[in-house]
């Protein structure tokens, strides 16, 4: 292993490093309040004081670099250097995202809050390619209570931030997948590295995810979690429509299924196969009387949802008709017969 090259020294907790084209570095330290620059010779100046406790940084898409303040930090000294310490000070302020334009130094407070509540403790944060950036919200701890954490998306622009994954415990460093399809987060104490698949800039499904999905995708610029999810069962029931009738019998108990059209042809088709009676439409299932197919078996009802539209059925053959007149009359379901 390669010895370490100290860069610079007499930093006030460092965090978020970023490299710089020119060979330069710019950190925030937590205990300091300020972003700084280092320069490729260790020198080092302030390049804007941002109050608080910055905890990262990053680059955003107009050259600012964008900070994760987490409104102060307590600290205790040992052997002559100040550590940060879990606990909130007293007077802590509540978090923030802020901009900072390091040509001139101006810092820019972009948010303070998500969905009428106060940020508590960002901690990091990521950008995508969609120019929206992704951050952790680690949460405060008090003497007696500790916070749950979040993630957050918002907008570089300073329009838009919403909560997508609450509650966490502890979240602290955040990535994304070199495809952007993938969200990974650290927790601090429980010690887990979280991955979330990302439908959309800012949105999260909930069917691969552990944590409860809080997004508004509303007001994000793309389409909204509950738009897709009705695109994705609209598609899955146009799949049924073709297919469904594989796992389907008409021969008496309970079924359910989709697509009317679907349900219409079975009755039609099948229906003097199995001796369909009469078909009562109801508002989300249609009760099917069928007669009975062998000798002293009673008749019983099949319930099938979504056949507004079905019509009786008529019984032109007898139920007892073999399983070569199902072949013929219902060619894709041969093998159920």
């Amino acid at each position: 292993m390669s010895a370490a090259h100290v860069v610079a020294t007499g930093l006030a907790v460092p965090e978020g490093p970023i490299a710089l084209h020119d060979g330069a570095l710019l950190v925030v330290e937590i205990l300091g309040g300020r972003l700084t620059r280092i320069e490729p010779d260790g020198s080092k100046h302030v390049v804007a004081h941002t109050g608080g406790g910055p905890n990262g940084a990053a680059p955003g898409p107009d050259g600012c670099i964008y900070v994760c303040n987490n409104g102060g930090s307590s600290s205790i000294e040992r052997d002559g250097i100040r550590v940060p310490i879990a606990e909130a000070p007293p007077d802590a302020s509540p978090g923030s995202i802020q901009r900072v334009d390091p040509r001139t130094g101006t810092v820019t407070t972009l948010y303070t809050e998500v969905d009428g509540n106060a940020l508590r403790a960002p901690n990091d944060l990521v950008f995508d390619a969609h120019g929206g950036f992704w951050f952790t919200d680690y949460g405060k701890v008090q003497a007696r209570a500790r916070d749950r954490g979040s993630v957050c998306y918002a907008r570089a622009d300073g329009s838009t931030i919403t909560e997508v994954i609450a509650p966490l415990d502890s979240p602290n460093g955040i990535g994304l997948s070199p495809d952007e399809r993938f969200l990974y987060v650290a927790e601090t104490y429980t010690g887990n590295i979280l991955r979330f698949g990302i439908d959309t800039p800012g949105c999260v499904p909930t069917r691969n995810r552990n944590a409860a999905c809080t997004s508004r995708c509303r007001s994000l610029p793309r389409q909204s979690c509950r738009r897709r999810r009705r695109q994705r069962l609209r598609g899955d029931r146009g799949k049924r429509r073709h297919h469904g009738d594989r796992r389907r019998r008409i021969d008496g108990g309970v079924h359910r299924g989709s697509g009317s059209a679907h349900l219409e042809y079975l009755l039609r088709r099948r229906g003097s196969v199995h001796g369909v009676r009469d078909v009562w439409p109801g508002g989300k299932c249609a009760r099917v009387a069928l007669a009975a197919p062998r000798q002293g078996a009673a008749p019983r009802l099949t319930g099938l949802s979504r056949a507004s539209r079905s019509r009786p059925a008529a019984a032109g053959s007898s139920p007892a008709t073999g399983a070569s007149d199902c072949r013929r009359r219902c060619p894709r379901s041969a093998s159920r017969c």
